[in-house]
């Protein structure tokens, strides 16, 4: 979207590592570059020097998927 218009052209943005893996496991996309919200935010922390933080978003985010996961009982043994 943002190499689509020209609206979003001036706005700043930060690049996504391109060699980050999703850990989103409660929904499945079809692309390897989508992420979570919670993925995406806690890599711009961390890009902004905030890495305690980031870490911190990433364990309650990991916490959240497994929990998920249990509750759905997709495999009954969701591990991360």
């Amino acid at each position: 979207m943002f190499h689509q218009s020209n609206w979003l052209k001036n706005i700043p943005h930060f690049e996504i590592n391109s060699e980050a893996q999703r850990s989103f496991l409660v929904r499945h996309s079809s692309h390897e570059m989508q992420f979570a919200t919670a993925e995406v935010t806690a890599m711009l922390l961390d890009t902004l020097g905030h890495k305690e933080h980031s870490q911190q978003l990433l364990n309650y985010y990991k916490a959240f998927n497994q929990h998920c996961l249990i509750s759905r009982q997709r495999g009954g043994n969701a591990q991360i």
